[in-house]
């Protein structure tokens, strides 16, 4: 009797750490991007750059942390750029701008002009998709590795 009472009160305990843990990520999506602006570049050559961005956001919920952003951009099967952000804190109930640190980097093989065209024109942005990871830690807690793949490029710049 008192092994079954156990039992059902670690099934019981398991639930509520469950559900717990799914009202504190809900608070997530109440995060809005309100804007981007490209503050600084800094080139390395032809095949590299460090970018500074201005990101408006609001987080009407608790601090979330942004940890080894990845973005992988892709036409087709071959991954033309990819972009890095090492860390940013979007501090809890702060509607605020942030400045972050991103390295990006052409790959092997990709054009140093296609990349010029790209920042010039929307057109040039058809066809492109990126392949993004990063790992979310929300309240200082629960750290979870989170991926997006084949974003419109296209779509994400249009929604901006």
């Amino acid at each position: 009797m008192a092994r079954k009472l156990l039992k059902a009160f670690r099934l019981a305990l398991a639930l509520i750490c469950l559900l717990l843990a799914a009202a504190c990520c809900r608070g997530i999506k109440d995060i809005e991007l309100n804007s981007v602006r490209l503050a600084s570049v800094s080139l390395h050559g032809f095949s590299s750059a460090d970018l500074t961005l201005e990101l408006g956001i609001d987080n009407p919920a608790k601090k979330v942390e942004i940890k080894d952003f990845v973005a992988n951009v892709r036409d087709g099967e071959d991954v033309i750029l990819t972009l890095e952000s090492e860390y940013l804190l979007i501090e809890a109930a702060q509607d605020k701008l942030y400045s972050v640190p991103v390295r990006a980097r052409l790959a092997e093989g990709a054009e140093a002009m296609r990349l010029i065209r790209l920042l010039g024109s929307q057109e040039e942005l058809e066809g492109l998709v990126a392949d993004v990871e990063a790992k979310l830690s929300y309240n200082g807690g629960f750290t979870r590795t989170v991926r997006q793949k084949d974003l419109s490029v296209k779509e994400l710049v249009e929604n901006l």
